[in-house]
C-alpha cells in the first residue's frame, strides 16, 4: 500500500501503474496464477490515485502541481515535457530495474514463481539505493520508490517473455548474456549526461552539498533562513527553515508563472511572499558559469538572484564540483 501511494506522487508513475494493471489483466487470461493479483492491486491503486490527487487539489488548488500543465506552458511544451519524463523512466530507470532484477533471478536459477522471488530483490535494491546516497531519502525516493509497484510486474513480464523465447538447451548461454545486459544498463544509469536527465550521481552530490551548507549555516536559533531545496539543511541547523520549493509550499507554487525569454518559455517565481516573512538569511542554489554570473538552479533561486531586496554580495559560498557539473550554495542577507 505504501509503495503504491508513493507511485502516485509523479504523474508518469501513476500512468505506468495503470499500465501494469492492464498488463496483469491481459496476462491473467492465460496465467491463472496472476488472475487474482490484478483485482487487489486495482482496489489499492485506483482509490489511492483518486484520494491523492483530490488532496493535492484541495491543498494547492490544482490536482497536478509540479507538472508542465500546472506551470501554464503551452500544449507543445506540455507534450514534449511529458514525453521527456516518460523517456527518463522508460529508457533510464525502468530497464535498470527490469534487466538487473531479471538477471539476478535468472542467475540464481529460480524462474518458478517470479512474483515471490523478485520481492526480496526489490527490497534489497531499495536498501542499496538508500545506502548509496548516505541515507538521504530524496534521491532514493525519487529514483526508486515511484515505480516499484509496476517495476515488479514488468520484471516478471520480462522474465516470462525472455525465458519463453529461449530454447531449453540454450538457457545456460542466455544467463551470462542477461548478466552482461544488466551491467551495461547499470553503466547507462550512472553515465547519463547531466543535460539529459538527473542522474543518481548528481543527486548524491546535491545531498553532500546540502550537508556542507547546513553545517556552515549552524548559527544561534531564533533566525529564519530561506532555501529552495531543504534536503539535509534542515537537520544540520537549529534555525527556522522557510522552504520555497513548490512541492511542499502552496505559496511558492501559486507564485510560479511563465516568462517568454530569448530561448523560449522560462519559469519564474514571485518572491514577494518570501520577503514578507522577513527572513534573516536567504540560501540560493546556483550553477556557476565560468566568468559569467551564476545561474539559479530552481525558478525561485533564479528569481531571488534578480530581486533588488537581496543584498548584492553573498556572505558565504559552499561549492561542490563533480565531473560534468558544479553546484554552489550562496548565502545572502535580506536588505533592511
Amino acid at each position: 500500500v505504501l509503495a503504491v501511494g508513493l507511485a502516485l506522487t509523479r504523474p508518469e508513475g501513476s500512468l505506468l501503474g495503470v499500465l501494469a494493471l492492464a498488463w496483469l489483466a491481459v496476462r491473467g487470461r492465460s496465467d491463472p496464477g496472476l488472475t487474482g493479483l490484478a483485482g487487489p492491486l486495482a482496489l489499492v491503486l485506483l482509490p489511492s490515485l483518486a484520494a491523492y490527487h483530490g488532496a493535492r487539489f484541495w491543498y494547492f488548488g490544482d490536482g497536478i502541481p509540479q507538472t508542465f500543465w500546472s506551470k501554464q506552458l503551452g500544449g507543445r511544451e506540455h507534450l514534449t515535457g511529458g514525453l521527456m519524463y516518460l523517456y527518463e523512466f522508460l529508457v533510464v530507470y525502468l530497464p535498470a530495474t527490469v534487466v538487473v532484477l531479471s538477471a539476478a533471478a535468472v542467475l540464481v536459477g529460480r524462474h518458478r514463481g517470479p512474483l515471490v522471488q523478485l520481492a526480496p530483490l526489490l527490497a534489497g535494491g531499495e536498501f542499496m539505493a538508500i545506502v548509496s546516497v548516505g541515507g538521504d531519502w530524496m534521491p532514493a525516493y525519487r529514483l526508486f520508490a515511484p515505480f516499484m509497484p509496476w517495476a515488479m510486474v514488468l520484471s516478471c513480464a520480462c522474465l516470462d517473455w525472455a525465458m519463453a523465447a529461449v530454447p531449453e538447451d540454450r538457457r545456460p548461454i542466455a544467463r551470462p548474456v542477461v548478466a552482461v545486459l544488466g551491467v551495461v544498463t547499470l553503466l547507462k544509469l550512472f553515465g547519463i549526461p547531466l543535460e539529459e536527465v538527473i542522474s543518481l550521481r548528481q543527486q548524491t552530490a546535491l545531498g553532500e552539498l546540502q550537508k556542507r551548507a547546513g553545517e556552515a549555516l549552524s548559527r544561534p536559533g531564533g533566525q529564519t533562513v530561506v532555501v529552495g531545496d531543504i534536503g539535509r539543511i534542515g537537520y544540520a541547523t537549529e534555525m527556522e527553515i522557510l522552504d520555497t520549493k513548490g512541492l511542499v509550499n502552496r505559496e511558492a507554487v501559486r507564485g510560479f508563472s511563465v516568462r517568454q525569454g530569448a530561448t523560449g518559455p522560462t519559469m519564474v517565481a514571485d518572491c514577494g511572499w518570501v520577503f514578507a516573512r522577513k527572513p534573516d538569511w536567504i540560501l540560493v542554489l546556483v550553477e556557476p558559469r565560468g566568468s559569467g554570473p551564476p545561474r539559479g538552479f530552481y525558478p525561485t533561486d533564479a528569481s531571488l538572484m534578480e530581486d533588488p531586496r537581496l543584498t548584492s554580495g553573498y556572505a558565504l559560498q559552499t561549492t561542490l564540483r563533480q565531473p560534468g557539473f558544479s553546484l554552489s550554495y550562496l548565502l545572502y542577507r535580506r536588505r533592511p
